[in-house]
C-alpha cells in the first residue's frame, strides 16, 4: 500500500475519491475528532489530538498530490511502477476488503461483509469464474441469489449479502443499480410500522419530565423530538453549526442545523420549538461572545462530551419516570410521522431524515403531494 493510499484510508476515502469529497471527509473528521469534545487533560483527549495532526497531515498531503498531477481521471493510481497485467476478482476482493479493514465499521459489521463477500468469492470460484468480473456480472449475481434462496437462508440474510455484493461493486466502479432492485425481492412484503409515540404519550413524557427530570435531559428529548436527529447526529452538534437564512419569499429568517451523519452533511430548518430548546440552553450567550465556545457541542452536560449511549440512557430514564417506553428512535420516529401527517413529500422527508427516498417511502409512507418549501414543512412540523 503506497502512502498516498494511507492517507486517503485516514479519512475514510479511497484513492479516486474527488478533491471536492477530500475536503468534506476532512471537515468531519475534524468536527469528530476536535480536543474541545474531550474533558480536559483526558486519554481521549490527547487521542483526538493525535488524531488531529494525523487528518491534517493527510489532507496537506492528499492536496499537494492532486497539484502535482499524478492523479489520473478515472483510473486508479498505481501502486507501483511496474506494470501489472489484469487483475483476477479475488485480487481485486483483496484490496476491497483490506480497504474496508481500514474503515471505523463496527467490528460486528466488517465479520458478516467479509463472510458474506467470501461465500460469493467461492460460488464463483465453484463455478470456473477466476477471471477480472465486468458489468456483465449481473446473471451471476442473480443466480447466486436464487442459490442461496435454494438453501434455505432467510429472505433478509439473502438481501444482507446482496447489499454486502454491492459494496464491492461499488468500489470496482461496476453498476451495482441491478442489485438495489434484487434485493427489494427479498424484503418483506408487509413491514413493521417503526415504533413511534402517541400524542397522549407526547404529552405525558413532557409532563412528567419538566416536573421530575434534569434540565440538560429535558432539554435534549425535546430537541430530539423536534429535530429527529439521531442520537449520534445530536453529539456532534456544534454552536458553530447554526446558521440564521432568510425564508424565500418571506422577511422571517430560520435557524439552519447543519447536520453531519452517515449520510453526509445536511442543512435542515429548526423549527420554532426547537429553536426555544436551543435558546434555553444558551444559544443567544454564545452567540453573543464573538466566536468563543463555538466549537463546543450544544449538549454537553458538566462540560463532558455526550456519546450516544449516554443519550440513550437519559432518554429512556426519562421515559421509566413517565411510565413510556421511548428511545432515541423512538423520539425520531415520531417527528417522522408528524413529517407525514402534515403531507410532506417523500423527496422532503428524506431530506430532513438524512436517508434515501427509497428508505423513506418503505419506513414512512406518504401520499405524493405537489413539493412544498422546505421552511413552511418545518413550521408545520
Amino acid at each position: 500500500m503506497t502512502d498516498i493510499t494511507k492517507h486517503f484510508l485516514v479519512l475514510g476515502l479511497d484513492i479516486t475519491a474527488t478533491p471536492a469529497q477530500v475536503k468534506e471527509a476532512r471537515l468531519w473528521y475534524t468536527k469528530a475528532f476536535h480536543p474541545d469534545r474531550f474533558p480536559k487533560d483526558s486519554q481521549d483527549q490527547k487521542k483526538a489530538e493525535e488524531k488531529q495532526k494525523e487528518i491534517n497531515l493527510a489532507f496537506e498531503q492528499i492536496t499537494a498530490w492532486f497539484k502535482s498531477g499524478s492523479r489520473v481521471t478515472g483510473k486508479k493510481h498505481p501502486t507501483s511502477g511496474k506494470t501489472e497485467g489484469p487483475k483476477s476478482f479475488y485480487d481485486e476482493l483483496g484490496e476491497y476488503m483490506d480497504y474496508l479493514a481500514q474503515s471505523e465499521r463496527r467490528p460486528r459489521t466488517l465479520e458478516n461483509v467479509f463472510c458474506d463477500l467470501q461465500s460469493f468469492a467461492d460460488w464463483l470460484k465453484s463455478h470456473g469464474i477466476h477471471k477480472h468480473l465486468d458489468n456483465s456480472v449481473d446473471s451471476l449475481v442473480v443466480k447466486y441469489a436464487r442459490t442461496l434462496e435454494g438453501h434455505g437462508y432467510k429472505p433478509s440474510t439473502i438481501a444482507r449479502h446482496l447489499h454486502s455484493i454491492r459494496g464491492w461493486f461499488i468500489f470496482c466502479k461496476l453498476d451495482a443499480a441491478f442489485i438495489l432492485e434484487l434485493a427489494t425481492e427479498y424484503k418483506p412484503t408487509s413491514r413493521t410500522k417503526p415504533k413511534s409515540l402517541t400524542e397522549s404519550q407526547v404529552a405525558k413524557l413532557l409532563a412528567s419530565n419538566k416536573r421530575h427530570a434534569k434540565k440538560e435531559d429535558r432539554l435534549l428529548i425535546e430537541f430530539l423530538l423536534h429535530t429527529g436527529l439521531t442520537a449520534g447526529e445530536v453529539c456532534a452538534l456544534n454552536w458553530r453549526d447554526l446558521s440564521t437564512r432568510h425564508i424565500p419569499g418571506s422577511r422571517r429568517s430560520c435557524v439552519i442545523l447543519d447536520v453531519g451523519g452517515r449520510s453526509g452533511f445536511r442543512d435542515i430548518p429548526a423549527s420554532e420549538k426547537a429553536v426555544s430548546t436551543l435558546v434555553e440552553l444558551g444559544m443567544e450567550e454564545i452567540l453573543a461572545k464573538n466566536g468563543k465556545g463555538l466549537d463546543t457541542p450544544i449538549f454537553n452536560p458538566g462540560g463532558l462530551y455526550m456519546t450516544p449511549k449516554m443519550v440513550h440512557y437519559a432518554v429512556t430514564q426519562c421515559g421509566t419516570k413517565a411510565a413510556v417506553d421511548v428511545t432515541p428512535s423512538t423520539l425520531r420516529n415520531t417527528f417522522a410521522y408528524r413529517l407525514v401527517s402534515s403531507g410532506v413529500s417523500k423527496q422532503h422527508l428524506a431530506e430532513y431524515m438524512g436517508i434515501s427516498e427509497q428508505s423513506a417511502g418503505a419506513y414512512y409512507p406518504t401520499k405524493e403531494v405537489l413539493l412544498k418549501d422546505l421552511f413552511e414543512l418545518s413550521r408545520k412540523s
